[in-house]
């Protein structure tokens, strides 16, 4: 499954990044703090100034943060942007009330989600 991750948060544009990234089929059934230690660990590599993997949780582009221990699949489908937020990451699965994030004009699309094909 690919998904396209951002992250957009300094307001300096030099620092912002986004990666089109092809999730292993374990991954999508693992959690989401997998995927932000795999942006983040890659973003460090060249960046001039490094994220701290803990100050940062994944979000839906409608802003709804996603716990650490959620699941890909309940909350991302196959070509949905998602970003990389600072802040700590919601304390767990039952405190997110985001919607699947769609990347083809399902429900996310009604929520003012974009996705790519």
């Amino acid at each position: 499954m690919k998904v396209f991750i951002h992250y957009e948060e300094p307001s300096d544009e030099s620092y912002h990044k986004t990666s089109k990234i092809s999730l292993p089929k374990k991954w999508v059934s693992g959690p989401c703090s997998a995927v932000v230690k795999l942006f983040v660990d890659s973003y460090n590599k060249s960046a001039m100034e490094a994220i701290v993997l803990g100050n940062v949780h994944l979000a839906t582009a409608s802003g709804h943060a996603l716990a650490s221990e959620s699941v890909v699949s309940d909350y991302i489908e196959a070509g949905a942007d998602v970003y990389i937020k600072t802040g700590a990451a919601p304390a767990s699965d039952a405190d997110v009330t985001a919607p699947k994030v769609a990347a083809d004009g399902g429900a996310g699309a009604q929520l003012g989600l974009r996705g790519r094909r």
